[in-house]
């Protein structure tokens, strides 16, 4: 009877080591074998270390991906797929054998760090529209994607993101969660709770099941690493206001972030969203749906108006909750809101107007002789693809300090010569 009571763990211990050692030899060839698939694309793939542990977790450590043609590389300290145990691993590959879908699993990335480039070497946007999620300069535009370098960014430094689930009652309910963390930028993580009702976990019975999936409820918990005071202290240089007024211009920015996706920020919403500008700290949103809340309610160009569809509290920098005040716009309210704010953002067309046998005739300005031109009324083209109206005030070393008009009064902003493309006035001559 001793021996058998030795024996007994003896050989879990033997198996444990066993199946390791086993997933470990199969992942690093698998590995191996995406990095020749790889290279056939002219992709060239890295790696320190392959590994299945005995936590469960399935990871790769220590790659290094490059794409020499295109001078692009990105380098990520671990990326793993998390079971929970050595256990957990044979049971996950068994459901997937008989094609279930496991019922929970994680998958994580940490240490990635990508070259600013990433963005700011994107196709520029004419028009960059604020955003509801980063903070404006006051100037009815989102950051450029080419600006992020002046803000203080050389690279992403991606330090964990993370995903996972679990499946509740055999296929009735998945409970996800989503974890961001980026270096000197912030930390969000996003808990949601949606209603499959699935009849099993088989991959079948879940991929029907998500066409009915409702959203149950959500939290957002949203915790500033910097990001805000990088861009204020950025936004206060480049459009020398005060901080009272780029705080009023950055929230009316917001509002009309909120109008574009065809809701209405009540006066509560603008008052916590000016607490987190004025000491960004923390944000905890918790939301339930009303009634049923469908995939058929979320829209790709307006994500947020679904935020229609849920009871929403806030709490900022860990001060008692609020109920937001939200609303959905009346949709032909909307659309007309929507295009003239956009018509009055799209740049001067490069084209000759007729009107009445005047046609309007742009003057092109040798940027020599711009102190000619001071107090008159200019376009600005810039590098980035940007037309600004405005009046020339005065002219500097390294810029040029420019009067824009923005809704009812106006900000002056300083435009670098090495920014500047071309600089043209309208004027009319009869034909």
């Amino acid at each position: 009877m001793k021996k058998i009571l030795i024996g007994i763990p003896a050989a879990l211990v033997v198996f444990v080591v066993a199946s390791k050692l086993y997933y470990t030899h199969q992942l690093d060839k698998g590995v191996q074998e995406a990095a020749t698939s790889l290279k056939m694309v002219g992709v060239e793939l890295d790696y320190k270390n392959a590994e299945v542990t005995l936590g469960g977790d399935i990871k790769v450590e220590g790659i290094f991906l490059q794409h020499p043609a295109s001078y692009l590389s990105v380098s990520i300290d671990k990326v793993a797929i998390t079971t929970g145990s050595i256990f957990s691993v044979h049971e996950v590959l068994n459901d997937l054998q008989h094609q279930f879908v496991p019922d929970e699993l994680g998958l994580e990335f940490e240490g990635v760090r990508l070259p600013i480039t990433l963005i700011s070497d994107n196709a520029k946007d004419p028009l960059d529209l604020p955003r509801i999620g980063i903070p404006s300069c006051g100037g009815g535009s989102a950051i450029a994607s080419n600006e992020w370098i002046d803000v203080g960014y050389s690279n992403i430094d991606l330090k964990v993101a993370s995903f996972s689930y679990d499946i509740i009652g055999g296929g009735q309910q998945i409970n996800i969660r989503f974890t961001n963390e980026v270096t000197d930028m912030y930390r969000a993580e996003l808990n949601t709770e949606v209603s499959l009702g699935a009849s099993s976990r088989s991959m079948s019975a879940i991929a029907s099941s998500l066409s009915n999936a409702t959203f149950l409820n959500f939290t957002l918990d949203y915790h500033d690493r910097g990001l805000n005071q990088k861009i204020s202290s950025y936004c206060q240089t480049q459009s020398e206001l005060q901080q009272d007024q780029l705080l009023s211009l950055q929230t009316q920015d917001w509002q009309d972030a909120w109008r574009l996706q065809g809701l209405e920020a009540g006066p509560k919403m603008l008052e916590l969203y000016q607490t987190f500008l004025q000491s960004a700290d923390s944000v905890t949103i918790k939301a339930d749906a009303i009634g049923s809340v469908s995939a058929t309610d979320f829209a790709i160009d307006s994500p947020f108006a679904i935020f229609n569809h849920f009871a929403l509290s806030a709490q900022v920098n860990n001060r008692a909750s609020v109920d937001l005040d939200i609303k959905k716009l009346p949709l032909d309210q909307a659309q007309s809101w929507k295009a003239e704010y956009i018509a009055a953002k799209t740049p001067v067309a490069d084209k000759e107007i007729e009107i009445n046998l005047h046609r309007d005739k742009k003057i092109y300005i040798d940027l020599d002789n711009l102190s000619r031109h001071v107090n008159q009324d200019l376009f600005v083209e810039t590098k980035s693809g940007k037309t600004i109206n405005g009046q020339l005030l005065a002219l500097g070393e390294d810029d040029i300090q420019f009067q824009v008009t923005i809704g009812g009064g106006y900000i002056v902003r300083p435009i670098e010569y090495r920014e500047i493309s071309r600089v043209y006035r309208i004027t009319k001559s009869k034909q």
